[in-house]
């Protein structure tokens, strides 16, 4: 639910941004073929109605022109600190020390510095509450940065009531990728935990290989969940071939739609989808999100002249091209980010996905960052399928080539006959930004 004038812009970029990116053009449109097979024009314009009537129907947001991204600070200030619902306690720290900063976290609320030596493998730190608290309706998540130490996987935990029954999730921060939020949902579970009766908190990090760790972490927050039912997204990067051929035939038989992280400039190469085939699959109800990608070339290592029009004419082409989602969602490429790109991209879109490797709540506050599960590794799918089927939340899975290398046709089938027989929803991605108050 955002800002009518804040979509307009989105339709807005197709027309008025078309001089931008002119410095690269030779990078966007030499790889990109005509194809004979590509929509008429008064296909175009039925399906540009369609999306400036959807854009009409959207209310509440932010201005995407604002530097800085309010987008990403609306959705931080989204919620109430958890301190103040709950008598949230003193950290304390295991093998390190813990201690209050002036570092204000996202969200302005005020943070705790964790800091490990070198000679210990493991660092942790916990915090009681005065009281039981249900978070059957709520999300969590926690304003976080990485400090010291180039690269950090971290734990967080619920203890529902104690360590020995508790819900985790972990994620991997770059210290490149400066103040982020993580939105809990579980990945995993340990003993039976009751979500009605949670009593701590704990972050934890493993810093073997003799590295030291400064963690920075704001209060944790609290949001109410606009609804609590699992659901699945199902994405495809990079618009191979196979997702049409191979892919779409079996979603089909199951009633699913999907995402395509459309490469414009790839769009009708040898082994790409063509423009033909994306309205096909749009108009069967699936979903196209942008995707800016180079061959070996992440976006942080663009400058950030290029990173912008990377983006704004990845967001245009989709545009142009009439698709209903607008452009309003991006899948980053090779699942790298940092500050700035991050920033950039609250500027253009409203959701982000790209790496993480857990289950995501309703409740996103870090809208630039939604995490997807490998759909190469099926272990890791149904896991996260489980989890999401029996703590609610979203689990976006990311698929590349089916029935090549990567994933053969059977795995392929096999994860959504799993998918239909676990108690979700497949959705679309403007199904989860729809939730979103901000």
């Amino acid at each position: 639910m955002t800002d009518p004038s804040r979509r307009r812009l989105l339709t807005m970029l197709g027309t008025a941004a078309t001089a931008l990116g002119s410095g690269c053009m030779g990078i966007f449109d030499s790889t990109a073929e005509t194809n004979d097979d590509q929509p008429t024009e008064t296909d175009r314009q039925q399906s540009a109605t369609a999306t400036r009537t959807r854009t009409r129907q959207r209310t509440g947001g932010t201005d995407r022109d604002d530097p800085g991204s309010r987008l990403r600070r609306a959705a931080w200030a989204s919620g109430t600190p958890l301190s103040a619902e709950s008598g949230l306690g003193e950290w304390t720290a295991t093998n390190g020390s813990v201690s209050s900063t002036d570092w204000h976290g996202p969200g302005g609320d005020t943070g705790v510095e964790l800091v490990s030596p070198r000679d210990v493998e493991r660092t942790a730190m916990r915090a009681s509450f005065d009281r039981p608290i249900d978070l059957t309706s709520s999300a969590l998540s926690f304003g976080v940065r990485l400090d010291r130490a180039a690269e950090e996987t971290i734990e967080l935990q619920l203890l529902a009531p104690d360590a020995d029954n508790r819900l985790s999730m972990e994620r991997y921060l770059k210290r490149k990728e400066g103040t982020v939020r993580v939105d809990f949902a579980p990945s995993s579970v340990t003993g039976a935990p009751d979500l009605t009766d949670v009593r701590g908190l704990a972050v934890r990090s493993y810093t073997g290989d003799e590295k030291p760790l400064t963690l920075r972490v704001g209060a944790p927050r609290l949001r109410k969940l606009p609804q609590r039912r699992g659901a699945v997204i199902l994405t495809f990067d990079d618009g191979h071939h196979t997702q049409v051929d191979t892919a779409k035939p079996i979603m089909d038989e199951f009633g699913y739609p999907g995402v395509v992280g459309v490469v414009p400039w790839f769009v009708g190469n040898e082994i790409r989808v063509t423009r033909s085939q994306l309205h096909t699959m749009a108009d069967d109800g699936w979903e196209m999100a942008s995707h800016p990608q180079f061959e070996e070339a992440p976006l942080p290592t663009l400058s950030r002249k290029r990173q912008r029009e990377a983006i704004e004419r990845s967001q245009r082409w989709l545009i142009d091209e009439g698709f209903d989602s607008g452009g309003e969602t991006l899948i980053w490429p090779f699942g790298d980010f940092d500050e700035g790109v991050l920033d950039m991209a609250g500027r253009f879109h409203e959701l982000a996905f790209g790496g993480g490797s857990s289950p995501a709540p309703w409740a996103i506050t870090e809208p630039t960052w939604v995490p997807r599960v490998n759909g190469d590794n099926p272990d890791d799918v149904r896991q996260a399928v489980d989890m999401t089927a029996g703590f609610g939340g979203v689990t976006t899975v990311m698929f590349h080539t089916i029935g090549q290398a990567r994933l053969s046709t059977a795995a392929f089938r096999d994860e959504l006959r799993y998918i239909e027989q676990a108690d979700v929803d497949v959705v679309l991605p403007s199904t989860l930004v729809d939730a979103q108050p901000y």
